[in-house]
């Protein structure tokens, strides 16, 4: 019995370990998208048209980037 509670234990220690940067990331994340929302939401209409415009396509390059690292060496050639 004690070693299914000492592994449990370890069990719990690696998810802490591991599993927190995950957690933590995901809601920066999210505070970050909130914190987004509210900017967006308190600029006139057409400012947040332009606003939402520019994030978006920032985010859609950011995000390119990130699945396809290489991406700028085979522009250059």
């Amino acid at each position: 019995m004690d070693t299914l509670l000492y592994l449990v234990g370890f069990g719990l220690l690696l998810f802490f370990l591991f599993g927190s940067e995950t957690l933590v990331s995901i809601y920066r994340e999210k505070q970050q998208m909130r914190h987004i929302e509210n900017i967006i939401a308190s600029l006139p209409e057409e400012e947040r048209v332009k606003f939402s415009t520019k994030y978006l396509k920032q985010r859609v390059e950011q995000l390119y980037k990130t699945e396809n690292p290489y991406s700028d060496l085979a522009n250059e050639e």
